[in-house]
């Protein structure tokens, strides 16, 4: 079922079509039961902090970051684990949501993350447009130039702070914090 991208550590794309089998896969419920994620939910920071009052402000914040992407923000992600435990929501039903809208969505698990895979969305137009734009950027970066292969290199590579290809990635998420011009 997943694809394999790199060797070491290992990385798998779950096509989004097949995340429900990916959910009764023994990798998942591996992680679900897991004592590490078993003693955060039941920790009383985290009981604490889902009652408090900034929680919706933050759940809505994190939900933007996904139901924002279009042609001024042409990425989103979230952890797996973000959308389903904080956001309460069903990946199946946030796939159908966003490709209705038009967004590709990408799935990819990590063997050596603490969390359960990354979920990205994005605006292939938007985007493409966008590498079009920084191509030599991107051929100076030995990075593709194709919307679906820059998401891989995204999830798969790691990116000097501060390099044209690090400005451009933090473009691609709208990411004014880092850098705001």
């Amino acid at each position: 079922m997943p694809e394999q991208f790199s060797e070491e550590p290992k990385t798998y794309e779950i096509k989004a079509s097949e995340y429900d089998q990916y959910e009764d896969s023994y990798a998942y419920k591996l992680f679900r039961e897991s004592e590490e994620h078993k003693r955060w939910i039941e920790s009383d920071k985290y009981k604490e902090w889902v009652a408090s009052e900034e929680y919706e402000k933050h759940k809505a914040e994190l939900w933007k970051d996904l139901d924002d992407v279009g042609k001024e923000k042409p990425i989103g992600c979230l952890p797996i684990d973000t959308i389903t435990d904080v956001l309460g929501k069903n990946i199946k039903e946030i796939v159908k949501q966003l490709a209705a809208k038009g967004l590709e969505v990408r799935i990819f698990r990590n063997e050596w993350a603490s969390n359960n895979g990354s979920f990205y969305v994005y605006d292939k137009v938007a985007l493409q447009n966008l590498l079009d734009e920084n191509q030599q950027v991107l051929l100076d970066a030995n990075w593709p130039t194709i919307a679906d292969d820059f998401i891989v290199n995204i999830e798969t590579m790691s990116v000097e702070k501060g390099t044209p290809l690090d400005r451009l990635i933090a473009k691609t998420y709208a990411d004014k914090y880092r850098y705001p011009d």
